[in-house]
């Protein structure tokens, strides 16, 4: 029986009389239509006959009985915004959700669609799945099906009834497993994955599996402020865009954004740019902070409501060669559980993450520099209109410089370790901003220079050079990698479609292979990153041979074309395989 919603003549509950006194007949609601549904929503009136007729057949029947379905339980505005968020990523599971769920469990005889609803609502609030809950109970209040009194009472047993369950539980036998025994008190939940380290990494990859509606649960140790104030990079490789474009969190990126379609190279007094689009088929270089990109994939997940969590330190990753992991957190000052069916480590190098893979699967390879970065930012006029990388003996220690157009001008060129002559930055290294600003704009004078301004310093920061690659097994035993720009968020997406496929199709032919595809990119990065620091970079030992070696490299760029497009092509990122 087809009934309109908004049908005054019959309304819906004489259709519903109807309908449950002929045997075996159901009720089809068409929203927004009232005494005409067939003229006024033919489109959805088609859609329920045609799943009426073809009960039981083929995929396509399937998949427009069980969008009807879904429209009258869901409501035609979600379902709407639900398909308009559909990206080839996840179109695959759209349809499969939906033919399944809605054209088979949700249309089986037996259960009308009010008693469905209690049934999931139970379900949800036992398993702990808010963002769900919200929708269903939602859904459910503006149909009718259930009043607010019925919809509380449907929601206050299960968890009362889940909760004595677990209290009378019997105590674990002696030979109960270690990590049963070991239970911390306080809160625990279970989500499908569990992201360690709320960075850029750890974030998209948050985003890009709500989007493929596989639940995640994001831990970060500092809080949102910190987070969204630490300093990253400012430089964004074409894959890089992409995914963040795929992930809906491009919208003040291509607003805001700079596009660069090269670099400038300048060396012994002589200068070369490599464009970017002619040599890689259209890559290009943004820049973009780092830092805006963290706030723009929080507001994200804050709207759609990911969980988040900050102020969470992990003291633990328990299981991971498990089916089963298990990670131990603090939040608010109680201790926190959180059971998984994947861990992914995006906490950096000295995160706990790292210290869960067995020793005797973890690989660590390493390459100290004998020199530090040192960032300085002004508030100077920008003396170039792209990025810029200088080789000068003259401004020693100093030889390589990027600078940016923004608000100032900024710079960062490396620093051989010396003994504190006067102001420090923390690490005993002395910094002197005049002299320093002086040899940094030297070494990136343009040709012919552009007239230059006293420099008003905002802030500065001093790290290490060090090349960290390491090695992981599977998608649950993090390590640590870092190389060229972005490499983290770049496997984080590879990490994303091997979760989705896995999750969608069973298959795990991408997750067993995850590792050795993304150790063949990482590497590649690896060798470019420290291809770039030895051509640029002087050595404080090196000799008059090691520095014209130097020169005789960056004249073979500026004189070979493949050895050009090389360059361009590992900078603008290599394309995700």
């Amino acid at each position: 029986m087809v009934a309109g919603r908004e049908d005054p003549a019959t309304p819906v509950d004489h259709a519903r009389e109807l309908a449950d006194a002929v045997p075996g007949a159901g009720l089809v609601e068409i929203p927004r239509a009232a005494h005409l549904a067939g003229v006024e929503q033919p489109r959805v009136v088609t859609s329920a006959l045609l799943a009426h007729f073809t009960a039981g057949g083929d995929d396509g029947s399937r998949h427009a009985a069980g969008l009807a379905v879904r429209r009258k339980v869901l409501g035609d505005a979600h379902v709407d915004r639900a398909l308009a968020r559909t990206t080839p990523l996840t179109a695959a599971f759209q349809d499969f959700i939906t033919r399944y769920a809605w054209g088979e469990i949700w249309s089986r005889p037996g259960l009308d669609h009010r008693t469905r609803r209690c049934l999931t609502l139970t379900a949800l609030v036992a398993l702990n799945h808010h963002a769900e809950l919200e929708m269903h109970l939602r859904a459910a209040l503006t149909s009718g099906d259930l009043s607010p009194t019925t919809s509380g009472k449907s929601s206050s047993s299960p968890p009362c009834t889940a909760g004595c369950r677990a209290r009378t539980r019997p105590s674990p036998s002696p030979n109960a497993s270690r990590r049963n025994r070991r239970r911390i008190p306080g809160v625990s939940m279970h989500t499908t994955v569990a992201v360690v380290g709320g960075g850029p990494a750890g974030l998209l990859l948050a985003r890009l599996l709500r989007l493929a509606d596989i639940d995640c649960v994001v831990l970060e140790r500092r809080d949102r402020a910190y987070v969204e104030q630490r300093q990253r990079a400012g430089v964004l490789e074409q894959s890089t865009v992409d995914a963040l474009r795929e992930a809906g969190a491009a919208e003040r990126l291509d607003a805001e954004g700079l596009v660069h379609s090269g670099v400038e190279l300048r060396w012994d007094g002589r200068s070369h740019r490599i464009d970017f689009p002619s040599l890689t088929g259209g890559r290009r270089v943004w820049v973009y902070a780092q830092t805006e990109v963290v706030k723009d994939l929080i507001a994200l997940h804050r709207a759609t409501g990911t969980p988040v969590h900050f102020e969470a330190e992990v003291r633990a990753v328990e299981g991971v060669d498990t089916e089963r992991p298990t990670v131990r957190y603090t939040h608010r000052g109680q201790e926190r559980t959180l059971t998984c069916d994947y861990v992914v480590g995006c906490d950096g190098y000295h995160g706990v993450a790292r210290t869960a893979v067995p020793q005797g699967v973890r690989r660590t390879y390493e390459r100290v520099y004998p020199y530090s970065w040192l960032g300085v930012t002004a508030e100077v006029p920008p003396s170039c209109d792209e990025l810029v990388y200088a080789h000068s003996p003259a401004a020693s220690p100093s030889t390589a410089c990027a600078r940016r157009r923004s608000a100032g001008s900024t710079s960062r060129c490396p620093t051989a370790p010396t003994r504190p002559t006067g102001p420090t930055n923390g690490s005993g290294t002395s910094w002197r901003p005049v002299s320093r600003w002086t040899a940094v704009s030297s070494a990136a004078a343009p040709s012919p220079p552009r007239r230059s301004s006293p420099a008003q310093f905002r802030d500065r920061t001093h790290a290490p050079r060090k090349a960290v690659p390491g090695r992981r097994r599977r998608a649950h035993r993090p390590a640590h990698r870092r190389q060229g720009p972005q490499p983290g968020r770049l496997r984080r997406r590879r990490l994303a479609r091997a979760l989705v496929r896995r999750r969608h199709t069973g298959e795990t032919d991408l997750l067993d292979a995850y590792s050795d595809t993304c150790l063949r990119r990482v590497w590649r990065a690896e060798h470019f990153s420290y291809f770039m620091t030895t051509t640029l970079h002087t050595d404080p030992g090196q000799s008059r041979f090691d520095t014209r070696l130097q020169i005789a490299q960056l004249d073979r760029i500026a004189a070979s074309p493949h050895a050009e497009a090389e360059l361009a092509l590992n900078y603008a990122g290599l394309p995700l395989p």
